[in-house]
């Protein structure tokens, strides 16, 4: 049966450990909630930009350019809208930038808006705005609240616990012989799991990374963090094993460990608890 003393500090031990998972699972949900309020304002923000962009553009040449030059060539008044048509009537002729193998770039400064001309098969089949040339009235959304500060710590645990933990394991490898260091190996087991918490809370942040990068960063650490939780796992059972009492130790108190040698009274001059002559507890006289 295990001492007084003991279950309080596995009472200890249980209540560090509760706390801690539930602090972990409170940063998952805080980031969890803080990428869903930035995408939210990402979607918003872009489209208050086409909005803009489609409101301005409106003015644009390239509308009647558009539509005048496929009504000619429906009714064979003209041949198709080729690039060389298309660059005489929208640059004078001048050669256009090419953003793809079959679409065009024209920058329009009548109202400051940048236009891809795609075609099929050399014809000018559509066109869209994708930029503007002046600064959009439109301002970028910010951040949620402590969004930096999240992001910072989850790059620090990241980066940082393979090396805390090969030093804690060597910590917990050297007092592995002394129970009163046990928490060293609860640290030990913590950290592999604080490592988790702060690849899961990257991980769901795919709008901005990508769950492939962050997938082989966990494979790469996995190897370490499985040791790390083995190990742990190994000294707290090595720290906590039932040790047979030898014969040749003073008697102690059961409740405080002190040592009763040549005691007489039956009672604890440390703790004040009622002891038998071989150091146990006994248990309260019944009134």
């Amino acid at each position: 049966m295990r001492s007084a003393r003991q279950r309080r500090a596995i009472r200890r031990y249980m209540i560090a450990w509760i706390a801690f998972l539930a602090l972990c699972g409170g940063a998952l949900i805080l980031k969890v909630s803080q990428n869903r309020m930035l995408v939210a304002r990402q979607r918003t923000y872009y489209r208050a930009l086409e909005l803009e962009r489609d409101r301005v553009g409106a003015a644009s040449p390239v509308h009647t350019v558009f539509a005048s030059m496929q009504r000619a060539w429906q009714r064979g008044e003209s041949p198709p809208p080729t690039t060389q048509k298309v660059e005489e009537r929208l640059s004078d002729g001048r050669t256009l930038n090419r953003l793809e193998r079959n679409s065009l770039i024209w920058d329009d400064s009548t109202c400051q808006v940048t236009w891809e001309l795609k075609f099929k098969d050399g014809i000018w089949v559509s066109y869209r705005p994708i930029g503007m040339l002046r600064r959009s009235t439109v301002l970028p959304p910010p951040a949620p609240p402590y969004y930096a500060e999240v992001e910072r710590a989850i790059q620090f645990v990241i980066e940082k616990s393979p090396r805390v933990g090969l030093a804690v394991a060597a910590l917990t490898l050297i007092t592995l012989p002394f129970r009163r260091f046990a928490p060293v190996a609860h640290v030990l087991i913590a950290i592999p799991v604080m490592c988790l918490v702060a690849h899961a809370m990257a991980a769901h942040a795919m709008p901005m990374r990508g769950i492939a990068f962050w997938r082989a960063q966990l494979l790469d650490q996995t190897p370490v963090m499985l040791l790390m939780i083995g190990g742990g796992v190994f000294a707290l059972a090595i720290h906590y094993r039932r040790r047979p009492r030898r014969t040749d130790e003073p008697p102690t108190c059961a409740e405080c460990g002190y040592d009763l040698t040549a005691n007489e009274s039956g009672i604890c001059p440390e703790c004040g608890n009622a002891v038998a002559r071989d150091g146990a507890a006994t248990p309260p006289a019944a009134h």
